[in-house]
């Protein structure tokens, strides 16, 4: 695991990265870039958000939703995290097998006519 020093207590900690999956409103789907990238998007199926975090899933939510290092996707149509869609994933070591993770999720649910993005 990757391993960062607190900067208050100087106490070495470890990191993981993990995936999460948030539901976007369906008014996300107004937006051609996202149609675009989505062409094989089956009507009905969800519209979701795909990213990895060394944080809890729900804080980087919340982070999402307050602007801090955000994705305007999900600033603007985040509903709620689908924990039944990472619930089964693992954790990483490092920030690129984290993000390698979430590139797979991405492909998972856009094979299933899903539409997902990630940045």
């Amino acid at each position: 695991m990757h391993q960062r020093t607190d900067k208050q207590t100087g106490q070495r900690n470890l990191r993981n990265y993990q995936t999460y999956v948030v539901l976007l409103d369906e008014e996300a789907l107004k937006h051609p870039k996202l149609r675009n990238a989505n062409p094989e998007r089956v009507p009905g199926m969800p519209c979701v958000y795909v990213g990895s975090t060394s944080k809890t899933k729900a804080q980087r939510f919340a982070d999402h939703k307050r602007g801090h290092k955000s994705s305007w996707w999900v600033r603007q149509y985040g509903l709620m995290l689908l924990p039944e869609e990472y619930v089964a994933t693992s954790s990483w070591a490092t920030r690129a097998e984290g993000y390698a993770a979430e590139r797979r999720l991405l492909r998972e649910l856009r094979s299933r006519g899903w539409v997902a993005w990630s940045n």
